[in-house]
């Protein structure tokens, strides 16, 4: 008799060869006809192929096979659906392929069961799996799979690792950085804001505490923690401290650690990453942010941090609901060390201040959310002559917004060059402003720096204008300057 290790093992293998022989049909073969491998195709036989996958696709191919991995996930896994009811693809290299994935750690505690898989390198495969099992009354059946793209090995990445923590901090800011937000009504129940174009009221949620022994803080998107993750140079004391979430239309729109009197703030200014001069935000992917203690995150290797990641979003969506934000230990027992909070929307940067009393002291690190407010849409018309030469626009309101613009003549047509980044459309107008040329038809370049559109040149143009548009953000938070 099969002893639980062999069973195990046996799981896992049959897993492997049945999700791999599964990803081979979805690619070389369909119920409609099947392909040979594409190498040996010419362009008309790959042509041919695509066509026919496309028409099995569109006449339920693509229900076909997730009905095929689903009857994969009977006859192996816990849940009938832990492999179709989120995120399921189809992909080659597969996800599991017996030739080069193999069995490296097994270990068996009373009716669990946890496995670790490592690929091949080199194989366009992931680093490896980890498979939870449960005993159930089918026999072993895998509970949890996750994925790994570092080895089990790897240290911190260099750009990230424990020694950043020993360079230089700061406990004292000046309040004439004032980032111009005053984010006291934020954190009051009943403020009126704009989300979304829809007025709304915020609530204040108190979210729990979060333990910083280390007294330094990782304010980063927790998808990326085995990136360059780099540390604030904000020193803060050492403690347990109290999370609040500024709510407001189903969203987050501000979140604050709170460790001194937030009465006693009367600014807000811009924070930075240790080493570094600019003013922080938090650059992200997945809509979310998550604020923990330095120490405990930069200690991980890639591996305990892939790790980290696959414990939040398993908290963010157990029970099959999802919540916008969870607290955790970035050991799994350890103290709630890390909170990860989701906007409810958008990608992009989040701005990071400190809350700071009159003497520059910090009493709390807000998180701006950015939705608290509106867009504006901005519109300059000016005189425009060809030269035949670059010209400089030196327009009072495009400079007073920011803009540094260039126009340049390329043979039959204008590039319109924007020095700093910032994105504007343009358009060429008659001299009765009717429209001539529009940047949004040509495309556009980004060279370092430089945005790059493109409007086409008029034969015999000589007078015109130029109409440049462009969107700023108005925040429900800017602090009123007149007086």
């Amino acid at each position: 008799m099969k002893n639980d290790r062999q069973l195990v093992e046996e799981r896992v293998y049959a897993f492997i060869e049945d999700y791999y022989d599964w990803a081979r049909d979805c690619r070389y073969g369909s119920d409609a006809t099947s392909f040979p491998s594409p190498c040996g195709l010419d362009v008309d036989g790959l042509q041919a192929m695509a066509e026919d996958l496309q028409h099995e696709f569109e006449n339920g191919g693509r229900s076909r096979q997730k009905a095929a991995l689903a009857e994969i996930a009977r006859q192996h896994c816990v849940t009938p659906g832990l492999l179709t009811d989120s995120g399921w693809h189809i992909s080659w290299p597969p996800d599991h392929d017996p030739e080069v994935e193999s069995i490296n750690h097994l270990s068996i505690q009373d009716d669990r069961a946890e496995v670790t898989t490592s690929c091949e390198p080199g194989s366009g495969m992931a680093a490896g799996f980890e498979y939870i099992l449960a005993l159930t009354r089918q026999g072993w059946r895998i509970e949890r799979i996750r994925q790994f793209h570092s080895r089990e090995d790897d240290g911190p990445p260099e750009e990230s690792n424990p020694d950043l923590l020993k360079q230089e901090t700061t406990d004292e800011l000046s309040t004439l950085d004032d980032c111009g937000f005053d984010f006291s009504p934020a954190f009051t129940a009943g403020t009126p804001v704009t989300v979304m174009d829809r007025p709304a009221k915020i609530t204040v949620e108190k979210a729990g505490r979060l333990a910083v022994p280390s007294g330094r803080l990782l304010v980063w998107d927790s998808g990326f923690l085995t990136g360059d993750a780099r540390p604030l140079s904000l020193k803060i004391p050492p403690g347990n401290h109290e999370i609040l979430l500024s709510q407001a239309g189903n969203h987050n729109g501000c979140a604050m650690l709170a460790w001194g009197r937030r009465d006693r703030v009367t600014a807000y200014v811009p924070v930075q990453l240790v080493g570094r001069t600019e003013d922080y935000h938090v650059s992200v992917d997945t809509g979310t942010a998550c604020i923990a203690d330095a120490k405990a995150v930069l200690s991980l290797n890639d591996r305990e941090r892939e790790k980290l990641h696959h414990r939040i979003v398993e908290a963010t969506f157990a029970n099959d609901q999802s919540r916008d934000h969870v607290l955790i230990g970035v050991r799994e027992k350890g103290a709630p060390e890390l909170v990860n909070i989701h906007a409810g929307m958008g990608d992009g940067g989040y701005a990071c201040y400190a809350g700071i009393d009159d003497e520059g002291a910090p009493q709390c690190l807000v998180i701006d959310f950015s939705i608290y407010g509106k867009n504006v849409e901005h519109e300059r018309i000016i005189p425009w002559r060809d030269k035949g030469r670059e010209i400089e626009i030196n327009d009072p309101i495009l400079i007073e917004h920011g803009f540094s613009i260039s126009i340049r003549p390329d043979l039959d047509k204008w590039e319109v060059v924007e020095a700093t980044g910032q994105q504007l459309d343009a358009q060429l107008l008659g001299p009765k402003h009717e429209v001539l040329s529009d940047t949004g038809l040509l495309g556009s370049d980004q060279v370092g720096r430089e945005s790059i559109h493109y409007l086409k040149r008029p034969d015999a143009f000589i007078d015109g204008y130029l109409r440049f548009f462009w969107t700023t953000w108005a925040s429900d938070l800017e602090k009123d300057w007149s007086f």
